[in-house]
């Protein structure tokens, strides 16, 4: 039994988009801890909760507690406020 044949198509490795790099970079000027890929799913959380309808008030603590830890020990309120009109931009 002979393999079907399958067109030869190159991979892109996976890894951000430029769209996600520039983004990373705009979140490395509210902090640098928080320019890593992991930040590219939170922000997508928070995109949903803009989606849901949510007010500023319910979502600036959703926002700390998905981007605080590891290394972004603490945001204050300005990095916060900050993080959120960021990431309204990429909202669809």
């Amino acid at each position: 039994m002979e393999a079907p044949e399958v067109a030869a198509t190159p991979v892109e490795a996976a890894g951000p988009s430029y769209d996600d790099e520039v983004f990373l970079a705009a979140l490395g000027t509210i902090d640098p801890g928080l320019a890593h890929e992991r930040s590219l799913g939170r922000a997508e959380n928070v995109c949903m909760d803009i989606e849901q309808g949510m007010d500023e008030a319910t979502i600036l603590p959703r926002i700390e507690s998905r981007f605080e830890g590891g290394t972004v020990p603490a945001l204050s309120g300005g990095q916060l406020a900050s993080l959120l009109s960021l990431i309204r931009t990429t909202c669809d």
